[in-house]
């Protein structure tokens, strides 16, 4: 690649907000449908871990076939896949078997999330990918926006059939943007090996302490703003009595907050250690606004507080796969994403889970706010070690006397 191919950047952005929005409207659309069919709360649950588990369950074999096979090849062939689990659900009206198909669903989304993150990399370079960022979590941003506010309209008019039409529509898109964008990754044949070569050692992500800790900081902030996603409806709508539009507009801030701090994170290029700094930064903000929501006396108070929250998001979001893109080596690019997809829906699920059983016992407020002081005194204690290693790091490697490999990338 002799310069970068940012029009391959906002064909697949494009196209994953697309696919986003569509997944979304069918979520939405299938939840309503469950409710209005009679089904329990248990289905409804048993509907969104069908869509957050299998990214989760099946990262390693997902991120192996990332890294194993032509990403042409993969996108032509998952996405049309996909396409045809949305038509098989018109086809029945039973909770298991919907249920059981958008399970299927989300497998293919756990196939191709990491096939296009790790496209970004070798679309614009690995100093570009802020920007790449950037770029894909506007549209998703947008998709994400669009999609349940138009699920309610078209189950008014059509029930399912409009949704999953769409969001079939939305597959084959993506399977079209897969044959035309000129970037691909593909598999190289190994080097011959010879009695003098170095042992080969398969790449580990669980080598890299600073990787470690910081995918372990990211996944309980998003754990605490699974629990905020949880607890704001209740907290918005009964604990302050604010309006349903003021909840959209509540919910809408965090959102606009997100695209601003994933810019915001794109602008300057710096090192693996100022990446990081990012990344604690965005952790950082985000538990602060979950914290200061939750202690607001109005539902007006929120929305600043929320747009906060959504800065962080949009930094931590973007300095995360900067960090995976430059850290792990091009071959295992797959892989590493596809680690950091399993743990963003793991602490999802463990958000959702958790919300449930406190706001039993608990008021809405204080799950806001003990969710968010408590994601705030992990990123401080865990966040200034690994800065001081990681500022170490960096002074012995820029040390001449420091002997080459003694400062360990990822040691």
């Amino acid at each position: 690649m002799d310069e970068p191919r940012w029009s391959d950047v906002y064909l697949t952005a494009s196209a994953r907000g697309i696919s986003v929005c569509g997944d979304l409207l069918a979520a939405t659309s299938l939840a309503v449908v469950l409710q209005q069919r009679g089904a329990d709360g248990y289905a409804v649950a048993a509907l969104l871990l069908s869509a957050s588990l299998p990214p989760v369950l099946l990262a390693r074999p997902s991120g192996w076939v990332a890294d194993r096979f032509d990403s042409r090849r993969i996108i032509a062939v998952v996405a049309p896949l996909q396409a045809l689990c949305c038509l098989a659900m018109l086809t029945t009206s039973a909770p298991v078997a919907l249920i059981a198909l958008n399970a299927l669903l989300a497998c293919g989304v756990a196939v191709t999330q990491p096939v296009f993150a790790a496209l970004a990399p070798a679309m614009v370079g690995v100093e570009n990918v802020p920007r790449a960022s950037a770029i894909s979590q506007t549209f998703t941003s947008a998709g994400m926006f669009a999609g349940p506010a138009l699920a309610g309209a078209l189950v008014s008019v059509s029930g399912l059939r409009l949704p999953l039409l769409l969001d079939a529509a939305s597959f084959l898109a993506i399977a079209v943007v897969g044959l035309v964008v000129r970037t691909r990754r593909a598999p190289r044949p190994a080097a011959p090996s010879t009695p003098d070569s170095p042992p080969v050692v398969a790449y580990r992500m669980r080598d890299d302490r600073v990787l470690v800790v910081a995918l372990g900081m990211t996944a309980v902030v998003v754990a605490a703003a699974n629990l905020m996603d949880v607890a704001i409806v209740f907290f918005v709508r009964g604990t302050l009595h604010a309006s349903a539009s003021t909840y959209g507009i509540v919910m809408g801030s965090w959102m606009l907050g997100l695209v601003c701090g994933s810019w915001a994170a794109a602008r300057g290029r710096t090192d693996d250690h100022g990446y990081l700094i990012r990344l604690i930064a965005g952790l950082a903000l985000v538990s602060v606004g979950i914290l200061a929501g939750g202690a607001a006396r109005e539902a007006g108070w929120v929305i600043p507080a929320f747009v906060l929250g959504g800065i962080g998001n949009g930094m931590l979001g973007s300095a995360a796969a900067t960090l995976v893109a430059r850290r792990t080596p091009e071959s295992a690019r797959g892989m590493g994403f596809a680690t950091l997809g399993a743990v963003i829906n793991g602490a999802m699920v463990a958000g959702f889970v958790v919300a449930g059983v406190l706001l039993e016992v608990v008021s809405p407020r204080l799950v806001m706010i003990g969710s968010g002081a408590s994601a705030l005194a992990l990123v401080i204690a865990s966040g200034l070690p690994v800065l001081m290693l990681s500022r170490r790091r960096r002074r012995a490697a820029d040390d001449p006397r420091t002997p080459v490999g003694a400062a360990g990338g990822t040691a």
